[in-house]
């Protein structure tokens, strides 16, 4: 159920016919909501977009802190899309976990986030080869700390032109 929704009681209703049973068989379950839950915690945005000659993605991911306690020990943890190659020198405070997954301390490296507050963006920057085409290109980043559930975000991108040099598959 959605906030959109509101409170009240809800009801659903399902019947089943069969060839050999004409009459429906029915079953309903009803659901009140009196309150509305607000979102507290982590949120995660993360944009991106395409640099140098459409060969290069920096993504940026935002984390803001909606709850009521300082998030503490706050690590991003993002599954670059497959194919893209990773350039530690031009992503400082990211670790390559070797698995597909890339590590980023933001706590040790930026400190923590306190609550109600957005924290700084942290920006990743890929390389996509040209042989790689158009993409989509998938990317999923999740956020954990010591006081929240984990977070997650999401961003595909795609390339609109082929890219061009100095562009070089390796």
């Amino acid at each position: 159920f959605t906030n959109k929704m509101g409170t009240g009681t809800f009801v659903n209703k399902v019947c089943v016919t069969t060839n050999e049973i004409k009459d429906p068989v029915c079953s309903s379950w009803s659901l009140t909501r009196d309150y509305i839950c607000k979102v507290r915690g982590i949120l995660v945005n993360k944009t991106g977009m395409w640099t140098d000659c459409d060969c290069y993605v920096n993504y940026f991911i935002n984390i803001t802190n909606q709850g009521t306690q300082d998030a503490t020990g706050v690590k991003i943890t993002d599954r670059y899309p497959f194919g893209a190659i990773f350039n530690m020198a031009e992503n400082p405070g990211w670790d390559d976990n070797h698995d597909g997954t890339l590590t980023y301390d933001y706590s040790q490296q930026q400190g923590n986030i306190p609550a109600g507050i957005k924290g700084y963006p942290v920006r990743l920057r890929l390389f996509i080869s040209k042989g790689l085409g158009f993409g989509p290109f998938n990317n999923t980043v999740w956020v954990d700390t010591n006081q929240y559930p984990r977070a997650y975000g999401y961003f595909n991108i795609s390339r609109s032109n082929s890219p061009t040099s100095p562009c070089i598959d390796s």
